[in-house]
């Protein structure tokens, strides 16, 4: 048990160093191997170092291998990376790391301290399904051409997963997320469950995990949407604007919070323009209500009633030309004014709303 030096080295073959071996250090720095590294079994008290490494077939590590601190910076793997059933206590950095094949943090595999994997390159899946994280993983504009699994995996501690500005093939969306999740910027294709167990509500808790921004809304409402999800993803849109007005309030953007109320309790933000038709339909039978009320519906020699409260709200539609000559006593005549300007107000939220102008 001792130091194995080897940066720089090129081994045009497999370089076995498995099989319950023991190190207190490893300095692979720069090397070149043409075949598999297998460090399978192995177990290394100190620094790792395979920052610059080029192993053109997989870089086995699983296996109940028992590993310190790690350095992949900059690392080309040709196969796999496998970490599977391994413990890994201090740090793993592996910033700009290429791994052409899948990269297995799972399956029992468990790490102590942080994984920076910052703009790293995977070919295929990146799976941490069944592993245990304590801190932080930190995947910020990495670029992950298969699935990113997640499906049983435990987080416990303050682990953490930032995915800000990533992007991969599909995600696992249904399953265990860490409370904190930052996926800002972060672009998917496909949802790898999502023909068995999307729930709404689970995606939109997975949004609350992080400050609002409205790009995960969209980004999740589009793959719905191209998938034939179309309610779904207008619910996660509407949820995204939902999301938009707690924030204004949160942040005392007093005038934008306001808008946004408007907004949602008028149109639905332009996603349930029903929610005006209701307005609607409640003002025509209030504006009969004052009519009667007032004693004016059979007082100009026509009877006035739900048609000309509709005439009167909505200032696109003329039902009947009389109902415009009519001058009504001074109190229902002020009511009509109000009637009138919120008819304007309704029928411009619903234009917009149709023109998507509010989403």
């Amino acid at each position: 048990m001792g130091m194995l030096k080897m940066n720089g080295i090129r081994i045009d073959q497999d370089l076995l160093l498995h099989e319950k071996a023991q190190f207190n250090e490893i300095d692979l720095t720069g090397a070149h191997i043409g075949g598999q590294l297998d460090l399978h079994s192995s177990t290394v008290t100190g620094m790792l170092k395979m920052n610059g490494i080029r192993i053109d077939q997989n870089l086995l590590m699983h296996e109940k291998a028992l590993f310190n601190e790690i350095d992949l910076t900059g690392a080309h793997i040709g196969g796999q990376l496998d970490l599977r059933s391994s413990t890994v206590t201090g740090k793993l950095g592996g910033k700009y790391i290429d791994v052409e094949q899948t990269m297995y943090f799972g399956k029992d595999a468990t790490f102590i301290d942080g994984i920076d994997l910052a703009s790293a390159k995977l070919g295929q899946d990146f799976q941490l399904s069944d592993g245990t994280f304590n801190n932080h993983v930190d995947l910020t504009g990495a670029q992950i051409a298969g699935v990113l699994g997640l499906e049983y995996t435990k987080w416990l501690g303050s682990g953490t997963l930032n995915l800000t500005n990533a992007a991969a093939g599909g995600i696992d969306l249904s399953h265990n997320w860490p409370y904190q999740t930052y996926v800002n910027g972060l672009t998917y294709r496909n949802l790898s469950n999502l023909s068995k167990n999307f729930s709404r509500e689970q995606a939109k808790d997975w949004f609350g995990k992080q400050a609002y921004a409205p790009q995960p809304y969209e980004q999740l409402a589009s793959v719905l949407q191209s998938n034939g999800f179309i309610e779904d993803a207008t619910a996660i849109r509407y949820a995204g604007k939902e999301r938009e007005r707690q924030a204004a309030w949160q942040t005392a953007s007093g005038l934008r919070w306001a808008w946004l109320v408007l907004l949602n309790y008028s149109i639905g933000f332009g996603y349930h323009l029903e929610f005006a038709f209701g307005w609607a339909a409640g003002l025509v039978l209030l504006g009969w209500a004052v009519l009667y009320a007032a004693g004016q519906r059979t007082k100009y020699g026509i009877t006035l009633g739900l048609a000309y409260s509709f005439d009167m709200l909505l200032p696109l539609v003329q039902l009947r030309k009389k109902h415009y000559d009519i001058d009504l006593d001074p109190w229902p005549r002020r009511y009509f004014f109000a009637h009138k300007i919120i008819g304007v107000i309704l029928t411009s939220f619903i234009v917009a709303g149709i023109s998507g102008l509010t989403k």
